[in-house]
């Protein structure tokens, strides 16, 4: 049965008035399709089949003692369940169940295969078979959730009163409260689907309960349904229920109940799939209006605040985020103590924050103060510290504190290994290992980590599941890196056959793979079969994308390569330049990848022998990389020199020379003076001076040249002059001289 619920809103607060008419919501109970009579019930409850009357009075005794026990029995159960004692709290409720139908006036809860199958009920309940039981296989004990997010605001246990009077319904009220209790302890127990069951059962009751009690108990009982449809990840359906909830809280004009669900609602619109952060938003905005307003409310307002930095965080809005952290860090500091876990998830939310703006000193602060307070409640095991020691290790590993990050990251592969045992997590973590000494160079460990990495992943994930596509590409890169070309090509290979069947041909991963798959061939000569894969990745990026983007701009350049190594110098033109031309738009003139495909577009015009296109993009690279990478950097030394190079055969000797010095300059800032790569630089100035026939600066710098190299290691002898003026030289060195 499908009762509408007309409500009126008043216009006071316009925007939750609209969102009101915005519901159309039902109020959905259910009613049980058969009622046995009085005395039919009378005779079942006492045992009796002959007299009627003599049952209604044996009846009538044992209402009076089943009273007394319902509510005490409810009352102990609460006593066990908030002393974590659980199988003695469910006997109590089982037991006051029991005892409360007994004396029931009319057969409320039918048996499970004569259970309600409306519409109705099957909305609450969302499966047909039997709802009320107890999973043998629970989790026992019990355990908080660790974070408040405001989602279990009715999480406390209900007592009940001894009854003053005997009606239907009063006892439909206490059968709904033992209902409600039993889902609350199948909660605390992590057993959602039990008590989403029981919390159904106490919803169908309250269409027995007077129009007071069904205020009192709907909204907590709607919660609960809300909270297990939750914790089962039906996001749609619990954004449902507590859009009921809402219109009830509202209808009760309860502020603190509006303003609770109003949060949750919140909370659902930011955990869905497919996050509606704005929509999430919505709600939060809302309910921390309303809990402004109410007294005794700061807990609540801190909780929201901590929500709503999320979204925040989510939506890339930093700096507001931080400002909300902030407010909430306070209010929970000063609420609930500096050590309570609630003050550490807005610490390691804050932590996060600073990371995400690359403040990671800040960031390693407030990860510390979490770890301080979350290790002597969870242990240096819990999930939760792990992962705040693996964000600590990324940092370290960002900043090539290679030792640091190492040590953390086995901390964390320690701890996730003892609490999950073979898990995904376990897997994640030894590739991070693996990436770590891939980069340190060790590649031999890294092959070994991510080898481990691999074999779990398999035990664990699905067949073409994308993680394991991407171990593959890892170990794949090694072997690429160690020219074993043969081995990198059939684990790239497998890694593309599990992309397609995970995600179709038309995907940016597969497209990766196949530009990896591309390299591997043109490392190796093949540049034909490169030139396909190149372009079978290129053609699926234009499909993905617009024209103006960067892994085009990359397909592109990749592509003119390839017709560069094959000296097809037009097509490679047209390749850098639409790249070119991608890389302009997107990133500006005056970044790094810009400067590559300048270097790229010089050295085909030098392969033409066009010499002033060459020097033009040569130049052109040079300003972007000074600007870019700074004036000093090796590149701009190895770009000065090519265009030095051509100044030289030009016989533009004084530019030349200003190239060289140029270098000499910026090696002498970067290195010790006594490195090879200065005495090389020296060496090719002296043989422009020689050029220019200048025989004392020629004696000079390759006296230096020759002293540098020996005291590097080197030797005087690995120089050598060439020019048109070697007769001078020549008497000042004659050939049969002895060496000095």
């Amino acid at each position: 049965m499908l009762t509408t619920l007309h409500i009126g809103v008043p216009n006071s607060i316009p925007s939750i008035a609209s969102e009101m008419k915005e519901l159309k919501l039902t109020r959905a109970i259910a009613l049980p399709q058969h009622l046995e009579s009085v005395t039919d019930k009378c005779n079942i409850v006492s045992g009796h089949t002959g007299s009627p009357l003599l049952a209604q009075e044996n009846h009538f005794v044992n209402r009076r003692q089943h009273y007394d026990s319902v509510a005490s029995l409810n009352n102990a159960g609460i006593q066990f369940a908030e002393s974590s004692r659980m199988s003695a709290a469910l006997q109590c409720f089982r037991q006051a169940l029991c005892d409360a139908e007994a004396i029931a006036t009319v057969h409320v809860l039918p048996a499970a295969d004569t259970r309600p199958t409306s519409n109705a009920y099957q909305k609450w309940s969302g499966a047909k078979g039997p709802t009320l039981g107890i999973n043998r296989e629970t989790v026992s004990g019990f355990r908080r959730r660790e974070y408040d997010e405001g989602m279990r605001v009715f999480a406390a246990y209900l007592r009940l009163p001894m009854p003053k009077r005997d009606t239907a319904e009063t006892q439909s009220s206490e059968i709904a409260t033992v209902l409600y209790n039993m889902g609350q302890l199948q909660v605390d127990r992590l057993d959602y689907e039990t008590g989403h069951g029981l919390f159904v059962d106490a919803l169908v009751m309250t269409e027995y309960m007077s129009r007071d009690q069904v205020r009192q108990s709907v909204v907590p009982i709607l919660h609960g349904i809300g909270y297990t449809r939750y914790r089962k990840g039906d996001f749609e359906k619990a954004i449902e229920t507590f859009q009921e909830a809402l219109v009830f809280s509202w209808e009760d004009g309860d502020r603190r109940h509006l303003a609770a669900t109003l949060n949750c609602l919140g909370v659902l619109y930011f955990h869905l799939p497919e996050a509606k952060p704005k929509r999430s938003m919505e709600f939060l905005t809302r309910a921390l209006t309303l809990q402004r307003n109410i007294p005794g409310e700061l807990v609540a307002i801190a909780t929201t605040l901590n929500n709503l930095g999320r979204v925040y965080y989510m939506e890339k809005r930093y700096k507001e985020a931080l400002s909300v952290y902030s407010e909430a860090l306070n209010i929970r500091r000063n609420s609930l103590g500096a050590e309570n876990l609630d003050v550490a998830a807005t610490v390691y939310n804050t932590g996060q924050t600073f990371q995400q703006l690359k403040e990671m000193d800040t960031a390693i602060y407030y990860y510390k103060d979490f770890l301080r307070i979350a290790i002597p409640k969870l242990g240096r095991e819990h999930r939760d510290v792990c992962t705040i020691l693996k964000c600590m290790a990324q940092i370290f590993h960002k900043k090539r504190d290679f030792p640091r990050a190492l040590s953390l990251y086995h901390e964390v592969l320690s701890g996730y290994r003892s609490s999950m045992g073979e898990h995904a997590e376990v897997a994640s973590i030894m590739n991070k290992i693996g990436n770590l000494h891939y980069e340190a160079g060790d590649f031999d460990s890294a092959i070994d980590m991510y080898l481990q990495g691999l074999y779990m992943e398999r035990e664990v994930l699905a067949d073409a599941h994308p993680n394991i596509a991407v171990t593959l590409s890892n170990i794949g890169q090694i072997f690429k890196q160690r020219g074993e070309y043969d081995s990198a090509l059939r684990l790239y290979e497998e890694a593309f056959s599990l992309q397609v069947r995970a995600f179709g041909k038309c995907d940016p991963n597969v497209a990766l793979t196949l530009s990896n798959i591309g390299l591997i061939y043109y490392q190796s000569g093949n540049f034909a079969v490169a030139l396909e894969m190149y372009q079978e990745a290129l053609a699926i990026r234009r499909k993905l994308y617009t024209e103006s983007n960067l892994d085009v701009a990359s397909s592109l350049n990749s592509i003119g390569l390839v017709f560069f190594k094959l000296a097809q110098f037009t097509k490679a033109l047209t390749s850098f330049g639409q790249s070119l031309n991608i890389r302009r738009n997107v990133l500006g003139d005056s970044h790094q990848d810009v400067a590559i495909i300048l270097y790229n577009v010089a050295t085909v015009y030098m392969e033409l022998g066009q010499e002033d296109e060459a020097v033009e993009f040569y130049r052109e690279t040079i300003r972007v990389e000074k600007t870019a990478l700074g004036p000093t950097h090796p590149d701009v030394c190895l770009t000065l020199r090519y265009v030095g190079q051509i100044y030289q055969q030009r016989g533009d000797l004084q530019d030349a020379l200003s190239c060289f010095r140029e270098i000499l300059q910026i090696q002498r800032d970067n290195f010790f003076e006594e490195d090879l790569c200065i005495a090389r630089t020296l060496n090719s100035i002296a043989n422009l001076e020689l050029q220019r026939g200048n025989t004392d600066a020629v004696v000079e710098t390759m006296s230096d040249a020759a002293r540098i190299s020996k005291r590097a290691g080197g030797s005087e002898f690995d120089f050598r002059l060439c020019g048109f003026h070697l007769y001078g030289f020549a008497k000042l060195h004659p050939q049969g001289a002895a060496a000095a």
